[in-house]
């Protein structure tokens, strides 16, 4: 649904006005990544702990101490964005349009916090996962048909989170009134050591989100807005293989937290195993559908974003090893090591940044393109010997690793192939060859760990669609 948005707006508003609007929801987006302080995370890690424990006092704490602090943090963050907008941008006006999403996001981000915690698949979904991208559907239908300006896009906006933030106070009420409104319950406050975790946790959120938006800040400052709005739809299709990786963490991170409490390091190794493997089985696919047909993707698109197919390749190149250790990164933060996530994402920012600044004058969008994946890459890579280190945690498999190694050397092998096909020979093709990846990977992969994270699933799915209440 994302992607029908950024066609919609791209085609509407053309690649300059775009580029404005991919500035300046970028710089919004990234502040509220800070603004809500971990509070968000901090819902999901103690509030799992809270409910698995039946610590109703410290739940009703967390949920009251922790509305009022993402309410105050976003009036001020949002108030800040607008009244230093002329002071830091040379168009301030899109900064100032978008600023109010602060104000919306930053509460919204600790109700899915909450609903996460106590394992409401179906609030998450409803409240995040569909509201936000329905309300951004409606309003880049009103941008297409209407031919609205860059103004009204970003106004919409913040409108469809604001609705969506309604929607979520309206949800998470209903699900934890038991506890909320019972005059038995008394809360219990633990604000110091709730920050103490959040905080840290907050600024690596943060400097993970400039590491992974960098390229767009970097080209925006460096580059024109016709190259960064060509470079956005890029960037936006390259993580469509990714798409899965929200839903297993969904899953994974209470899971995590759980498992951490009682320092059950090999059942937690063991279904890292077992996610990982069902994450490449399902995103190579089409990480080599896409690398191999970057044209069939951008012809989506307007013809100006036809110049994007070689960014749109080294960008899928960084996904293949930044999908593999998706889920072991998670490891981190989920296990109580927020300072070491924040360090992380310092070092990796550092180097992004140097990354951008070496090749985004020299290349454009494709070195904006080099530098992402570079740093993912690395990223990646290094977090998991950490892993390894603290919790004797491990994704890869021989059945993981081989399925790695064929997915990357499929992709290489048939580009250096069938690049020069015309694209009606190419498509076919490669719908079969990564068809016939994903079945073998499920067929010869299947192992008795499946089962567990199966009933989890289908325990989720169940509730999902319950209206039992907590």
């Amino acid at each position: 649904m994302r992607l029908i948005v950024t066609w919609l707006l791209s085609t509407a508003l053309g690649a300059e006005l775009f580029g404005s609007y991919t500035f300046a929801v970028t710089i919004a987006t990234i502040i509220t990544v800070f603004s809500p302080l971990g509070i968000d995370s901090g819902a999901v890690y103690f509030g799992a702990q809270y409910q698995k424990q039946k610590q109703w006092g410290r739940q009703k704490g967390l949920i009251l101490s922790g509305a009022w602090i993402t309410i105050l943090s976003g009036v001020i963050c949002s108030g800040s964005l607008w009244l230093s907008a002329p002071l830091l941008f040379e168009d301030p006006n899109p900064i100032q349009w978008i600023a109010p999403t602060i104000l919306f996001l930053t509460p919204l981000m600790f109700i899915v916090g909450l609903l996460r915690s106590i394992k409401d698949m179906k609030g998450n979904a409803m409240v995040f996962q569909l509201s936000i991208p329905i309300g951004l559907l409606i309003g880049a239908i009103a941008i297409y048909v209407g031919s609205l300006s860059l103004e009204h896009a970003l106004s919409f906006y913040w409108i469809a989170l604001a609705i969506s933030l309604i929607f979520g106070l309206w949800w998470a009420r209903r699900r934890l009134s038991s506890r909320l409104y019972d005059p038995r319950i008394t809360p219990s406050y633990h604000t110091k050591e709730l920050l103490q975790y959040s905080l840290p946790q907050s600024l690596a959120a943060m400097v993970f989100r400039l590491t992974i938006w960098m390229d767009i800040i970097m080209l925006g400052w460096l580059s024109s807005n016709d190259e960064l709005g060509i470079y956005r739809i890029a960037s936006a299709l390259a993580v469509i293989g990714a798409l899965p990786i929200s839903a297993l963490s969904t899953i994974f991170n209470p899971i995590i937290a759980e498992l951490v409490s009682v320092k059950d390091h090999v059942r937690l190794n063991t279904i890292l195993k077992t996610i990982t493997r069902w994450l490449l089985s399902v995103s190579f696919p089409v990480l080599i559908a896409m690398f191999l047909l970057p044209d069939l993707m951008l012809s989506l698109f307007s013809t100006e974003y036809q110049a994007g197919h070689i960014p749109l390749q080294i960008l899928i190149g960084g996904q293949f090893v930044w999908i593999s250790c998706a889920m072991a990164m998670r490891l981190i933060p989920m296990s109580g090591h927020s300072t070491l996530t924040l360090i992380n994402g310092v070092i990796a920012a550092v180097l992004n940044i140097g990354l951008n600044y070496y090749f985004i004058p020299r290349y454009g969008a494709q070195g904006a393109a080099i530098s992402t994946s570079l740093t993912l890459g690395l990223w990646s890579l290094w977090r998991l010997v950490e892993i390894w280190y603290l919790l004797k945690c491990f994704p890869f498999s021989k059945f993981n690793t081989g399925l790695f190694i064929s997915g990357v050397g499929l992709a290489l092998l048939s580009h250096n192939l069938i690049a020069d096909l015309s694209l009606f020979v190419r498509t076919p093709i490669v719908f079969v060859m990564s068809i016939i990846f994903l079945l073998v990977a499920f067929r010869w992969g299947k192992e008795e760990s499946d089962e567990e994270i199966a009933k989890k699933i289908r325990s989720k799915w169940t509730r999902l669609f319950s209206r039992r209440n907590a």
